[in-house]
């Protein structure tokens, strides 16, 4: 009698499954919204452009993990992170199977300074309209979590403000609308912006001026939180 127990072995086996975590860190600047990468150093990917990502291992959280990662790979720290989507196609690793969690922030890019280390021989800012063609599937993530980050600006009242950690704690509302014309691509007239601001009761109006200018000083703002906790809940 034939034997089939063998057959279909090998292309049925399963495989193992990793579990990842890709961090998206786009950084504000005057010359608009970029996206940080790294240069891989290692393996047959060496010269190629991705994420910082790395697997998580089993004895951390994935919110450890992004943060861990985040550090090795560009020596960013204390950089809040928010999950933005799982991405889990069967063939997004050729002969892997690894399932990443995409995490995103934003920041102003002249407040860190990236020091690439373990795997990776260099970190550098890409504009966003001009990202390279990177490692598996990581210009879909960028794309989700531009998305994410475009939404949460137009959107979200009750949550912290994206701008709050990005502006200077003083800000004209000039380089509030600037912030805002950069992250969603877009021109705003000032005057529909300025009533777009009605609807922020926690931008609080100071009695500071700009100093050092060449033309008339402007005003300056500031986010309070107190304030906005009353009325986010």
């Amino acid at each position: 009698m034939k034997d089939y127990s063998a057959i279909g072995e090998k292309d049925d086996a399963p495989r193992l499954m990793e579990v990842s975590t890709d961090c998206v860190v786009f950084g504000y600047g005057i010359d608009g919204l970029k996206v940080m990468l790294i240069e891989i150093g290692a393996s047959e990917l060496k010269g190629k452009w991705a994420l910082p990502g790395d697997r998580v291992y089993v004895d951390e959280d994935l919110d450890q993990a992004a943060v861990r990662v985040l550090k090795e790979l560009t020596g960013l720290e204390n950089i809040p992170l928010q999950q933005a989507h799982t991405f889990g196609d069967a063939d997004r690793v050729p002969g892997k199977r690894v399932v990443t969690i995409g995490f995103y922030t934003i920041i102003n890019k002249m407040d860190v300074r990236p020091t690439p280390s373990k795997w990776a021989d260099a970190a550098s800012w890409f504009d966003v309209n001009n990202i390279p063609q990177l490692t598996f599937d990581h210009n879909a993530i960028i794309t989700y979590a531009l998305q994410k980050l475009r939404n949460r600006l137009r959107h979200s009242n009750r949550r912290t403000p994206l701008w709050e950690s990005v502006l200077p704690e003083h800000f004209t509302l000039s380089e509030l609308q600037h912030f805002y014309e950069v992250v969603l691509d877009r021109k705003f007239d000032k005057g529909n912006f300025r009533k777009k601001l009605n609807e922020m009761p926690y931008l609080i109006e100071t009695e500071i001026f700009q100093t050092d200018v060449s033309h008339r000083p402007a005003r300056l703002f500031k986010y309070d939180r107190k304030t906005h906790e009353k009325y986010a809940y």
